[in-house]
């Protein structure tokens, strides 16, 4: 231990002896502060407040949805009581949801572990290079109130929402939409980022993680302003149909009323729901939506990719100026003063001119690289990182210099970058900035930030962004909305209006019922999914370029692959690698988007047989599916491959990540969709036998209660 960690660890040691404590599992703590502080850093999150959103956040709209609003705004009641008391039974519901962390906090370790109420034991907080230690305690109180003001905020746009929404699901899509669009606009601007600014606040964990401020309370006066400011707009301002969100109670009639008879049950409940979803409208909020958020983001993206560029640009012309200005003079002094001794053998004078010589060398690459990057022509730019990249791997002699790349990145890196940049000479395409090394799964873990994001790869033309879009698993935040829009299966015609009882008055089998609605689901996501993607791409193309097909995408290959005799990949320090096409990437991260969105409707959709509420299989599913992925990588690794939520990360499965960290060669793409095919089909299988012995069930209940009542006649 040296430097600032030991620094770090004295000034820490300091902070025990003047409060009289021992050191303690901060790993795997049991007394009850610090592992409460565990328990608030697992679940004071983004997800609890969308959690507590979906629970809570549709109190108004449900209303509407029952028609039971009506009844309400008739009785002898202020508005302002109703909404404000909405508001307010939002907040108690915060308030236990608080109340249950910290009990669980609690209790837990006063069961299983030490009851020892360590308040004072220090926790590590830092604000850039500055930091410092607080109390537990502080850091806890911290959290909740940060959190705390988030919920204020979240809460207080739900119900202005409510007032112009009437469905459920529309409302929570809008809240997520804006609070989404304000996080990372605050993010992005500069500006923005102040106490006054209620989007500040969901920065939580950064927030938490940095120095105390005397100003930190403005946060939570902040929240209750904009709180106080929001509820009093939705109370001042009456209800009223949006058309974007609302439609109109008449309806036309599906085809002009004409009908068709002799068709299948099947095709005609998927028809139907098909309609269904067409007249619903929220399907094309959806789409609407999310256009407008993937047409958003991509800007975002373009901003960046400009910085990036600039910034590696301007580095690039900055390293030639600090070998030219300071490297290269004083070498050239050394070797001059070195030959006025005129020995016949020096090897340091033959150091000296070998640096010299990698100097010159450098310098003229890189003044080449920068000019003919300004007239448009990057091939003297990959030919630059080449240079870096073999100077790193030692096959060129830098002399004196030392480059520590080799040592930090790892050789399997280095080797990486080499062949990358091969790549691209070859097959004449053009880098993505920044740069010049790539970043693979054997990078020191302690390496600096500032290395992590100067090696970066981002780029805003259309096929990049799509990988970008995979990479960082936003494919999950698209298919959480088809789960809800179409998961709910038997369960979404039950409630209060129970409409499934209609639907049993016709000449059509439940099994059917539940299968149309499957068919349909599978079928409008995928659409919707796909179209969605290809607006990523034709925006990207249209603000810049298509992208290049061929650009390499690093995949690792597992051990057993490289000992094979055909193997003709590359073979490093670590393990083989070698590149995958980017169209081929993205047209396998599509394929398993598709299995994984069609696994989870068919399962969804099952589990209405049994389960009757839909927020119930809303929970069940994204419980199965953490759970499953959780003990498929981490405690059954043996037979990971053969799980089907091992391919949930699709990005890991793509490039061959997970073959190498779970050291299972079996999680290939093929694999996965043979995996993915096959549970899906046991699923449907399932279900048409649950169906069955459902069927027959009721019917000896049927026969059964005949027997009887006979006997009594």
């Amino acid at each position: 231990m040296e430097g600032s960690k030991l620094e770090k660890a004295m000034k820490k040691n300091d902070w025990l002896l003047a409060h009289n404590l021992s050191y303690a599992d901060e790993a795997f703590p049991v007394t009850p502060v610090l592992y409460l502080k565990d328990v608030i850093m697992l679940l004071f999150g983004g997800g609890s407040i969308f959690l507590l959103l979906l629970f809570f956040g549709n109190i108004i709209t449900t209303e509407k949805e029952h028609n039971t609003w009506r009844i309400l705004t008739t009785q002898p009641i202020p508005k302002w009581n109703i909404i404000v008391g909405k508001y307010i039974s939002l907040l108690f519901m915060l308030f236990i949801f608080l109340v249950m962390i910290l009990s669980i906090g609690i209790i837990i370790p006063l069961i299983f572990g030490e009851r020892v109420f360590d308040f004072q034991y220090p926790q590590y907080v830092s604000t850039g290079k500055a930091y410092s230690y607080i109390s537990t305690s502080s850091y806890v109180l911290r959290a909740y109130m940060f959190f705390g003001s988030a919920c204020l905020f979240t809460f207080a746009v739900v119900t202005l929402l409510s007032n112009w929404l009437k469905n459920s699901f529309t409302l929570i899509l809008s809240t997520c939409f804006i609070l989404v669009v304000g996080y990372f606009t605050t993010d992005d601007l500069v500006f923005f980022q102040n106490t006054y600014n209620p989007y500040q606040v969901f920065h939580f964990s950064e927030l938490i993680a940095n120095i105390p401020k005397s100003t930190d309370w403005l946060y939570l006066l902040s929240a209750l302003i904009w709180s106080i400011s929001l509820v009093g707009i939705s109370i001042i301002f009456s209800e009223k149909d949006t058309g974007l969100f609302n439609f109109s109670g008449y309806k036309k009639q599906f085809w002009n009323g004409q009908t068709k008879r002799n068709v299948r049950s099947i095709w005609t409940i998927s028809v139907f729901e098909f309609r269904k979803a067409r007249r619903r409208g929220l399907m094309k909020q959806v789409n609407m939506l999310f256009s407008f958020l993937i047409i958003l983001g991509y800007f975002f993206l373009a901003g960046e990719t400009e910085d990036i560029e600039k910034e590696y640009v301007k580095r690039v012309h900055d390293d030639a100026q600090q070998v030219e200005m300071l490297l290269l003079p004083t070498v050239k002094e050394s070797i001059a003063t070195l030959e006025k001794e005129q020995q016949t053998e020096n090897i340091q004078l033959d150091l000296m001119r070998n640096t010299l010589a990698y100097g010159t060398k450098m310098i003229e690459k890189n003044k080449d690289a920068i000019a003919s990057y300004e007239q448009g022509d990057w091939r003297p730019l990959v030919d630059y990182q080449l240079f870096q990249n073999r100077a790193a791997n030692g096959d060129i002699d830098t002399g004196q210099l030392i480059i520590e790349y080799k040592t930090e990145l790892g050789q399997f890196s280095i080797d990486a970058s080499i062949a990358e940049k091969e790549w691209l000479i070859e097959h004449d395409i053009r880098p993505i900035f920044s740069g010049e090394y790539v970043r693979t799964i054997y990078w020191d873990k302690e390496i600096k930030n500032d290395v992590l994001k100067a090696n970066q790869k981002i780029d805003n033309s259309g096929l990049f962004s799509l990988y970008y879009f995979f990479e960082n698993h936003l494919y999950l935040i698209l298919i959480l909305p088809f789960l809800f829009l179409f998961g709910s299966g038997l369960a979404g015609e039950r409630g209060k209006k129970y409409t499934l009882n209609f639907l049993k008055t016709q000449p059509i089998k439940e099994r059917d019922i539940l299968t149309g609605k499957t068919l349909t689901a599978a079928i409008l996501s995928m659409v919707s999914c796909a179209a969605l993607c290809l607006l990523l791409v034709l925006v990207g193309t249209l603000f810049n370029r298509f992208g290049d097909l061929n650009y390499p995408v690093l995949y690792y290959d597992h051990t057993s692959l490289i000992e094979s005799v055909s193997y003709t990949g590359y073979v490093s320090k670590n393990g083989g690698f070698h590149f995958l096409a980017l169209g081929n990437y993205l047209w396998e991260s599509m394929l398993l988007v598709f299995l994984i969105l069609l696994l989870i409707l068919v399962l969804s959709n099952f589990l209405s047989i049994f389960l009757k509420n839909k927020f119930t299989i809303y929970i069940a599913i994204i419980a199965i599916f953490t759970v499953g992925y959780v003990v498929s990588t981490q405690i059954l690794e043996e037979y990971s491959y053969l799980s089907p939520f091992t391919y949930l990360d699709i990005p890991k499965v793509v490039n061959g990540e997970l073959t190498m960290v779970l050291n299972q060669p079996g999680i290939q793409v093929k694999t996965g969709c043979i995996v993915l095919i096959v549970s899906t089909v046991i699923v449907i299988i399932t279900g048409y036998l649950s169906f069955y012995l459902k069927t027959r069930l009721q019917r000896q209940v049927k026969v059964a209660r005949s027997k009887d009542l006979s006997n009594k006649f």
